[in-house]
């Protein structure tokens, strides 16, 4: 499948299945017109669009299905959030190296399978994906990324240390 290709469905698909369908290889032929207008929020399935604050369970509550469902909730976004910015990113820079642009895919693969691991232990224990308010923030703070270079550091400082930030 061409890079370009999978990001558009990756970051503007809104069904669930656009979001976690897995291509079986890649071919990147882009060098095409950089994506200049960023939307909003990427395309999601109207369960996954509603956007607000939920409490982080406190860790003595982690005996609870429910706490637990709503601390891989949080997680889920976080995986979906880092899909659609990779895949912004794919086609924000067309011209980035082709060995950055393949690792990526290959990462928003990976994150995929992420993703459905915590959709289904959340829904053993009673939670669902779009049963709580889910964050923008990581979209708001890395969307505008000027270069791969940016975007990679800011991932790195933002997404990705928050998620070890929560696992203490």
């Amino acid at each position: 499948m061409e890079i370009a290709e999978f990001a558009r469905t990756v970051l503007f698909g809104n069904r669930w299945e656009e979001k976690v369908f897995s291509a079986s290889g890649f071919e990147d032929f882009s060098k095409g017109t950089p994506l200049l207008d960023i939307p909003a929020f990427p395309g999601r399935p109207k369960a996954l669009l509603r956007i607000g604050r939920t409490a982080f369970p406190k860790i003595e509550t982690l005996s609870l299905d429910s706490s637990r469902g709503q601390l891989l909730h949080f997680f889920a976004n976080h995986e979906l959030l880092a899909m659609e910015l990779m895949a912004l990113t794919l086609l924000r820079f067309p011209d980035a190296e082709p060995e950055f642009r393949l690792g990526l895919a290959h990462t928003i693969k990976e994150e995929q399978n992420h993703l459905l691991l915590y959709v289904d232990r959340m829904r053993e224990l009673g939670v669902d994906f779009g049963d709580l308010p889910l964050s923008d923030y990581f979209w708001n703070a890395l969307n505008k990324a000027k270069s791969p270079l940016e975007f990679v550091v800011q991932m790195s400082l933002t997404l990705e240390q928050a998620n070890l930030d929560f696992s203490f």
